[in-house]
């Protein structure tokens, strides 16, 4: 959906403007959940989901101290299976009296909010995948996102469960755990002080 508000544009760049505004953005985006917009959204995507599937999860980072004193502003919401991205936008000529927020809507198998403990990530994305790996079977779990989104955060406590329940349900098996980041064309061994491959 789309949501209007008029605001009155200074000649800055785009960014500034946003940052300058941000007051009225951030009301338009507060009137999109206080009207449940999101529950209306055309997605025009099946969300019946298959066991065969490859499961996709969104963890959401907290927007940081530094980022809201600069000014920023949380743009992104959450719903159990939802990312909403709202894109404050201004006129490419900063002129018109009119600034708007549009929002998209991107449906996941689950979506952490930033409030989501890493225990609560582990038992809803990856225990079962960890089950089918004790079962005999062979598994792995990506995780993908731009430098300072919370990858090694949560990679690395999900990491600790991952041991955990694998000794505690195969307590007499051997195993392989692996864990490598994969940056450009060089891949980094985690478990092995981050050797290059």
């Amino acid at each position: 959906g789309v949501q209007t508000c008029a605001l009155p544009i200074s000649n800055s760049d785009k960014r500034e403007s946003r940052r300058e505004h941000g007051s009225l953005f951030r009301k338009v985006i507060q009137y999109y959940y206080a009207n449940n917009h999101y529950k209306h959204a055309d997605l025009n995507v099946s969300k019946k989901k298959n066991d065969n599937d490859i499961k996709v999860f969104v963890r959401k980072r907290p927007i940081f101290d530094y980022e809201q004193k600069a000014g920023e502003y949380d743009i992104i919401g959450c719903t159990d299976d939802n990312v909403i991205v709202h894109d404050c936008r201004m006129s490419a000529d900063l002129k018109p009296q009119h600034a708007y927020v549009m929002s998209y809507v991107f449906p996941f198998c689950q979506v952490f909010s930033d409030d989501v403990e890493n225990a609560e990530v582990y038992r809803d994305a990856v225990l079962d995948l960890i089950k089918f790996v004790c079962s005999g079977e062979t598994g792995t779990c990506f995780m993908f996102g731009q430098t300072g989104s919370g990858k090694t955060y949560t990679m690395t406590a999900l990491l600790k469960f991952i041991c955990l329940d694998l000794i505690k349900f195969l307590p007499n098996a051997s195993f392989v755990v692996s864990s490598f980041e994969l940056c450009g064309e060089t891949c980094y061994d985690l478990l092995n002080k981050r050797k290059k491959s």
